[in-house]
């Protein structure tokens, strides 16, 4: 099952709770076909809750649904983050 770093924790409930003040969103992962030849790709994105056949991971507050391609292509994996302050952006990573 796919992990969270302690910053990635923190990222995504710094990310889904000023939208998400009742706790039940999270960031969803789903992977799309590439149409560039070059296997799948994953997106990330804020989502209300888990859609219907999403597996959830909840790290202390930090909800992430996985579509099933998903789950299984990140069995093993972790998800981490980079934090850019003076650009406010956050960079999410797989280590």
């Amino acid at each position: 099952m796919l992990t969270l770093t302690p910053d990635a924790r923190l990222a995504i409930v710094g990310l889904v709770e000023p939208v998400d003040p009742d706790g039940h969103g999270g960031v969803r992962i789903a992977v799309a076909d590439a149409s560039n030849g070059q296997g799948p790709q994953l997106g990330l994105a804020l989502a209300d809750g888990p859609a219907p056949g999403d597996s959830v991971i909840d790290e202390e507050g930090a909800r992430v649904f996985l579509d099933q391609p998903a789950t299984q292509l990140l069995d093993e994996a972790t998800l981490d983050v980079r934090i850019d302050r003076e650009a406010q952006q956050v960079d999410f990573y797989l280590a």
